[in-house]
């Protein structure tokens, strides 16, 4: 399996696949460091196979020989049409004629078609840089030499074809029975609040700064958001709201305890073209552990929510809060039933598993 950059949150599709495939296949995980270190939330997952590497293109280029000895499975899984992981790829098919499957979560080079004038001069500008959106862009018009595409979503299935496969998750690991939520709420000092969670990396899409304003509108005081996830330009600015509580990463193996300390999951996706393309893996997690779960109406959210979850207009914070008001009014637990009971049907590992196995054979 081959991760273009093992440093950031990719790992978060790859953990899922590579656990999946462990359970009949030897699997190896191999990639570049471009950061301090493996990303925190997984660095344990695995036995990774890591080169230390910089992110300026003439240096990472210069790591491509040793990555490419390290790749000696029967059957090579790249994720991200990038440089580092499909380019590798298709170097070792070519070299070697093993087959190769490209893994496809986000649409990478969207802001080269969807972003400002100013913006995609940037983006192209940055070409001394590996993770160039333009070599992105390019190495999209070379997914037809993958023996397979796997996508995540109906937007990128129409756009490069291939398998749909959601992440999925271990719905056996992720088990409200397993945890105590008392305990696990003393971790994060939490008392009698209601909690909405949100976890991840903040970006502009993920429409956390509505999220803030509807919980501002709420107007009450046992309401907090507890944020999960990277330090990044966009956190200093939120936590200095009163009901805002960051916990920093949280590793995945922590994951059930923080959604188990927790009582609503709030996944506040703007309209954007990056957004349409994803699916985000926390809503499987969440739906595992019986959350009552509020999302907005982008992408395949309504549909995989219907019946289990609340769906609300894109950038309305009033719609938001709304929406809020309604689950914390409602049976959150009747709810978080019923998105377990669809998560074991639907998105378990077993259920990932099938149809990876269709495509492995």
């Amino acid at each position: 399996m081959l991760v273009w950059n093992l440093s950031s949150n990719s790992l978060g599709r790859t953990y899922p696949i590579a656990k999946v495939l462990s359970r009949k296949h030897d699997v190896e995980v191999i990639g570049p460091v471009f950061g301090e270190g493996i990303f925190e939330p997984y660095k344990d997952e695995f036995e990774y196979k890591a080169v230390k590497s910089s992110i300026l293109a003439p240096f990472a280029l210069a790591k491509f020989p040793q990555l490419l000895s390290s790749i000696d499975g029967d059957l090579v899984y790249a994720f991200k049409p990038a440089p580092t992981s499909f380019g590798l790829g298709l170097l070792k098919k070519l070299s070697s004629k093993k087959k190769l499957i490209l893994d496809i979560e986000d649409w990478d080079s969207a802001q080269l078609t969807h972003g400002n004038h100013f913006g995609k001069l940037d983006l192209i500008s940055r070409l001394y840089r590996i993770d160039s959106r333009l070599y992105f862009r390019l190495l999209e018009h070379m997914t037809c030499y993958a023996d397979d595409i796997v996508v995540v979503s109906d937007f990128l299935q129409k756009r490069f074809g291939g398998i749909k496969v959601y992440h999925g998750v271990d719905t056996d690991v992720l088990d409200p029975k397993k945890f105590d939520r008392k305990t696990e709420r003393s971790k994060y000092g939490l008392k009698e609040e209601k909690v909405v969670l949100f976890s991840g990396t903040i970006h502009p899409h993920k429409g956390i700064d509505v999220l803030v304003e509807a919980i501002k509108s709420l107007g009450r005081n046992d309401v907090v958001l507890l944020i999960a996830g990277p330090k990044n330009e966009h956190l200093h600015k939120l936590c200095k709201q009163p009901f805002v509580r960051y916990v920093g990463m949280v590793p995945h193996t922590e994951i059930g305890g923080l959604l188990s300390a927790s009582d609503i999951v709030c996944l506040p996706q703007l309209d954007t073209p990056v957004a349409r393309a994803q699916v985000p893996a926390k809503v499987f997690e969440a739906m595992g552990m019986e959350k009552a779960i509020i999302a907005t109406d982008v992408g395949e959210l309504p549909m995989i929510l219907e019946g289990c979850g609340k769906i609300v207009k894109a950038g309305d914070s009033k719609a938001l809060s709304r929406g809020l008001a309604d689950i914390i009014e409602d049976d959150i637990q009747a709810i978080g039933k019923k998105a377990r009971k669809i998560c074991i049907e639907d998105f378990s590992f077993t259920n990932m598993g099938g149809k990876l196995d269709t495509i492995i054979n």
